[in-house]
């Protein structure tokens, strides 16, 4: 199959909501995937800190046909298939990947879960206890708690500031009618998408989303675009009983699509594409600063945000600091270097499309933050075309030494 086929199609439906297909005759399998517009953003806060991740785990302990959180899994499961879904600050995703014979099943499943979840109070305390146990995790564990603390110092007051897993306190208080009220104002037609990719026919998609996603159509929820106002102190320090300093250097970046997205995405693996990539030769093989160091992008509707993660040696930490700078200056010029990156993304790609679950979930992304999925062929023209001028102007525009933001955890 040549690349050019890895491309999307929106299917023509009476159904109240878009349908986007790529045909994969070779693929063993089939990845159908609910998109709901729904994440952290919608949540008002305190009051529902945590709600669009708990209604996630709702969904799973009980529908309609599949009684028992046992039954919702174990419907896929028992054929080899996986059930999945997670949760982000602007969109929700409800997946399933099962062998190409069991297609129908996942649509089923998917259709059941999103019409018909019983949400019954007596299985709440137990599964937001579970989300806790999550939360005390992510807390122990140092660059998550970093990374944790850095969304917060760096988007204030947005709602992209918000964490994904919420409040303790606020978690265990949930009861049936947060859920259902947040299920009845964003779980509708209107606000979903259905993906599916795979070696199943055009008719059949059609014909089992007609008998199973039946409803009439309905307006989309309209998202409010907000300024993210960051913090005007360019340093955050935190004390733990910890051994290491693990830091952050970060800036706020432009929104998802736009070309300053792209550039810095690109750059992110040009300085962080694997362990032969400068950060991790000059920071870690060269100076024997850490054992981890590596680069994130992220970059969502109204923003996002580029940092670049060490944990080192109190001692040493300051010259991980400029030796990370370093890289950020000589990296932005290198032609060599980001002729390798592309080759690296596109190489990855790839082999992301050997994956219907990686496919959807690719697309659901691309979806919630650029309206379509993109294919390969989109994405390919969009890293190529790519100049070493844009990655330096771009570079010398958000991560200059002195705009960026240093958070760090240090020891007691």
């Amino acid at each position: 199959m040549t690349k050019s086929k890895f491309n999307y199609r929106q299917l023509t439906t009476k159904l109240g909501l878009p349908i986007y297909f790529m045909n994969l005759p070779h693929a063993p399998t089939v990845g159908v995937g609910v998109l709901v517009k729904a994440g952290t953003r919608e949540e008002t806060w305190p009051a529902e800190a945590g709600l669009a991740h708990a209604l996630e785990h709702m969904v799973f302990q009980g529908t309609k046909r599949f009684s028992t959180s046992r039954e919702v899994s174990a419907y896929i499961e028992d054929v080899g298939g996986i059930v999945n879904a997670w949760t982000t600050k602007e969109m929700t995703f409800f997946w399933r990947q099962v062998p190409t014979a069991y297609a129908e099943r996942a649509f089923i499943s998917l259709a059941d879960q999103l019409r018909d979840p019983l949400i019954l109070e007596e299985r709440i305390p137990t599964e937001m206890q579970n989300i806790v146990q999550e939360i005390k995790r992510r807390n122990d564990d140092q660059p998550q708690y970093l990374s944790h603390c850095a969304e917060k110092f760096l988007y204030g007051d947005h709602p992209l500031g918000k964490d994904i897993l919420g409040l303790e306190d606020i978690v265990l208080n949930l009861h049936r009618e947060h859920f259902l009220n947040f299920w009845q104002k964003l779980y509708h037609p209107g606000n979903c998408v259905l993906i599916i990719a795979g070696r199943i026919t055009e008719v059949k998609i059609v014909e089992l989303a007609t008998n199973l996603f039946s409803e009439p159509q309905s307006s989309p929820t309209k998202r409010q675009s907000i300024k993210i106002k960051t913090s005007l102190t360019n340093e955050l320090t935190i004390k733990r009983e910890i051994e290491q300093v693990h830091l952050l250097l970060a800036q706020i970046t432009p929104a998802v699509g736009t070309p300053e997205a792209r550039h810095l995405s690109l750059f992110q693996t040009m300085i962080s594409g694997g362990m032969s990539f400068p950060l991790f030769q000059e920071v870690r093989d060269k100076r024997g600063l850490c054992y981890s160091v590596y680069a994130t992008m992220e970059a969502w509707s109204d923003g996002g945000d580029f940092s670049i993660y060490v944990g080192t040696d109190p001692v040493r930490y300051r010259e991980a600091i400029t030796t990370v700078h370093q890289v950020i200056i000589q990296s932005k010029t290198d032609t060599k270097l980001l002729e390798r990156a592309k080759q690296v993304i596109l190489g990855r790609l790839a082999l992301s499309f050997e994956s219907t679950a990686q496919i959807i979930s690719t697309a659901a992304q691309d979806v919630a933050l650029l309206g379509k999925p993109r294919g390969y062929d989109e994405i390919e023209q969009e890293i190529i075309t790519i100049t070493i001028s844009d990655i330096k102007n771009t570079v010398e525009t958000y991560l200059q030494p002195e705009k960026m933001k240093t958070i760090m955890l240090l020891p007691k």
